[in-house]
């Protein structure tokens, strides 16, 4: 079904790397190295817009991937944080585009990074079952309860997906041929 630890490790790295954009966006989007971050004379080529949107991405993209997290996840939550931060993130790449076409260079990390993580949540924000269909592939049971509560989101449905998730882990035939060694 998965990888073991593989959870752990999207959430780990993806969030490392939000935590990351949100402290350190404005360093990493500007091209000015952290040591340099306190000196004056490396500000002076950057407009007062450069510095806030750069901050603005910054913050944007922290938001944006913990929304992919919880889109990854499958958590509640996932498609307000993706939805949040959909707008600030065309308007980034749309600006970016137009700078980086007009020859200005530093632009284009702020386009691909943004970009990147635009796309992928886009795809978890409008096809959040097809990810389950890759998962479940082998379990159509699963798959029909994430598709009926994907399609109806009621409570009775959230309990049936629940019940076919419960079932599934801990099926005598999984647990035995999982557990074979130790018994």
């Amino acid at each position: 079904m998965g990888w073991p630890g593989g959870l752990i490790m999207i959430i780990t790295s993806l969030g490392s790397l939000s935590i990351f954009y949100l402290i350190f966006g404005f360093n990493f989007l500007t091209n000015i190295r952290l040591r340099d971050s306190f000196n004056k004379v490396n500000y002076q080529n950057l407009s007062a817009t450069r510095v806030i949107g750069s901050i603005m991405a910054g913050i944007n993209l922290s938001i944006l991937l913990i929304g992919v997290i919880f889109g990854l996840m499958n958590w509640p939550g996932s498609g307000v944080m993706l939805l949040i931060s959909f707008l600030p993130s065309f308007v980034i790449a749309v600006i970016c585009l137009i700078k980086h076409l007009k020859n200005s260079k530093g632009y284009i990390r702020t386009l691909s990074r943004t970009g990147v993580f635009l796309v992928l949540g886009l795809i978890l924000y409008f096809c959040p079952i097809v990810l389950q269909k890759i998962r479940y592939r082998n379990q159509p049971k699963i798959l029909h309860a994430y598709e009926r509560y994907y399609n109806e989101p009621t409570n009775e449905n959230r309990k049936l997906l629940k019940a076919e998730l419960n079932r599934n882990i801990f099926s005598k035939e999984k647990l035995n041929t999982k557990y074979k060694d130790s018994i």
